[in-house]
């Protein structure tokens, strides 16, 4: 749990070396490629869903979704079973790329200005680009739309994404948005693509595949399925309407059956390409079910909670590590592991340097490979609050017999139950159905000062708040969005304007900013705008959607950002500011 960080540019320069040695010495973990004949590192896949959890696949019983291929790749997969993530997107994916508890890299929510990874970070895809990998990103990122925090400043190659944490919301697209036709960034540009996003970005990702086949690379395939708004074509939810399912399950259990359908054409070319002995496909769900409680038809496999929650069914997730050349297929493996295990598991698995002191996960592929059967004793710790890790709310500390934890999800669940902590044998009690708080006081009271020691060190971790620069050479103009919006009382209503953005002006000039509201305005309405020593009072005229100021001069500095226009004597919020310098 130390933090003591290399500098990042001197690991990524010992990355190198040390990956140029290994090579010298013929100690890398090469195999010949079939099609080429040339020896090559193994290729990652990385496919992560977006709320897909545990009973959410076919393979773990659940008697009304269809997963085929998903089914056959866990059939000839290494399974990890008792394999955990945050309860929540962006701390998951932060996690995943970084080895690291997300409180350290910065990514302390999903909204409000905290999913920023911190820019000094070092992730997996510019540890395998600096190792000579191909590196692209396609679908989810969740990680900060802007400079120096996007997939391009991170390591990938290339990248089509969606902005802000979901398709089909308020702070998405100015233009309005659906999973259909989607407005999406393809490196650090705004694009229209046609189609379902889900089958777009699977379609661009074989085309990654096709494009680097003579070369190791590196796919992290994040589709932004299945995430509600629950949105997909007939064909992939009307057989589950024919069950007799709610339109709500049906489309969710359709949105999961058309990734399948993705990722067994993810399959299907790799076996063209004749590659699928030498890459890694790991396939994982970012969170637990997002199912909501009302849906009384959703498989649950008996799991307690849904997404958000740290009770198993938020943060137990499907897991899979397929590498026919290496991993032996059909084998089922119960020692707990997390997010934290995959950058480490990795780049153990290609050969390429980690440093011990930087990563909080360790490597599995002692266990993948079955040269071990279990490791060391550990806790692994989950948070569900936002920002500081807090006991009150929703934090688990989980070893491979108990579980301890506080569910809450804030503080008015928590005041409900009384703050109550909870401790079960989950060995034995999977579901978590017998709390033995007050029948195994020793253990939980060890247990819980562990988590007051790892959650002071990650309160030690976290990293100042991100300011977004703007006049920058990079990105040019800079959009905010309602997401990254700081002290909001809200993301999606519209009647409250307490949000304000952090912004880092790097450059004193001209600037043109556009206020957009995101929706047509019936009548003039008056627009204020605040940050540092600028105040505009200014008008909107009725039938427009934004209003532009024209080369509003900026003083370089960190400010924040407040702006509102006022409607029926009501103050309302706009949902993106682009920010141009001139």
């Amino acid at each position: 749990m130390q933090n003591n960080r290399l500098n990042r540019r001197e690991f990524l320069k010992q990355v190198s070396i040390s990956t140029f040695a290994l090579t010298m010495a013929g100690c890398l973990n090469v195999s010949s490629n079939l099609k080429t004949g040339k020896t090559r590192r193994p290729n990652v896949i990385i496919f992560l869903t977006d709320d897909q959890g545990f009973s959410d696949v076919g393979f773990h019983g659940n008697p009304y979704v269809r997963t085929p291929n998903l089914d056959k790749l866990a059939e000839n997969s290494v399974e990890l079973t008792n394999f955990y993530v945050s309860p929540v997107c962006s701390p998951t994916r932060a996690s995943l790329l970084t080895g690291r508890y997300h409180h350290r890299t910065g990514v302390l929510d999903v909204t409000k200005g905290m999913s920023f990874i911190n820019p000094d970070e070092i992730t997996l895809a510019e540890v395998l680009k600096d190792a000579g990998y191909a590196t692209g990103i396609y679908g989810k990122w969740h990680l900060g739309d802007n400079y120096p925090c996007r997939p391009l400043d991170q390591g990938f190659d290339v990248s089509l994404i969606h902005r802000g944490g979901m398709i089909g919301t308020l702070f998405n697209s100015p233009c309005g948005d659906s999973y259909f036709d989607p407005e999406l960034i393809e490196n650090g540009h705004n694009v229209y693509e046609k189609g379902y996003s889900c089958d777009i970005f699977c379609n661009k990702a074989i085309q990654f595949i096709e494009e680097h086949q003579d070369r190791p690379f590196f796919l992290f395939l994040s589709t932004n399925t299945p995430h509600h708004p629950l949105t997909v074509s007939d064909k992939f939810a009307d057989p589950y309407r024919k069950m007799g399912l709610s339109e709500e399950t049906s489309r969710y259990y359709g949105m999961i059956s058309n990734i399948d359908y993705n990722f067994g054409n993810i399959q299907k070319k790799l076996r063209q390409l004749n590659l699928e002995q030498d890459t890694i496909v790991l396939f994982l769900g970012d969170n637990g079910t997002s199912g909501r409680h009302k849906q009384q038809d959703l498989y649950r496999y008996g799991l307690k909670g849904a997404k958000s929650y740290v009770y198993e069914n938020g943060i137990r997730v499907p897991c899979c590590w397929h590498w026919p050349a290496t991993f032996e297929k059909g084998r089922k493996i119960n020692t707990i592991a997390a997010h934290i295990d995959i950058m480490p598991t990795i780049l153990d698995a290609c050969y390429i340097k980690k440093p011990s002191n930087y990563l909080d996960g360790i490597s599995l592929m002692p266990l993948l490979t079955g040269k071990k059967q279990q490791h060391p004793r550990r806790n692994l710790y989950f948070q569900s609050n936002i920002g500081f890790p807090d006991m009150k709310i929703g934090f688990a500390i989980r070893n491979q017999k108990y579980k301890l934890l506080q569910a809450a999800r804030n503080n008015k669940e928590a005041q409900e139950t009384n703050y109550r902590i909870e401790l079960y044998d989950i060995e034995n009690d999977p579901f978590e159905q017998n709390n033995l708080i007050n029948k195994q006081p020793l253990i939980a009271d060890s247990l819980l000062k562990s988590y007051n020691t790892w959650a002071q060190e990650m309160k030690r971790s976290i990293p100042d708040p991100h300011y977004i620069p703007v006049g920058t050479d990079y990105e040019n103009p800079v959009m905010l969005t309602r997401l990254d919006w700081r002290n909001a009382v809200g993301i999606i209503d519209l009647d409250c304007s307490p949000g304000y953005w952090l912004i880092d002006v790097r450059v004193s000039g001209n600037y043109r900013i556009r206020l957009k509201t995101g929706k047509v305005i019936k009548q003039t309405v008056s627009v204020f705008l605040r940050m540092a020593d600028v105040e505009i009072d200014d008008v909107m005229l009725y039938a427009e959607t934004e209003c532009i100021l024209e080369n509003i001069f900026l003083t370089s500095g960190k400010t924040e950002l407040h702006t509102w226009y006022v409607e029926n004597k009501s103050k309302s919020s706009f949902r993106f500011v682009e920010i141009e310098k001139l």
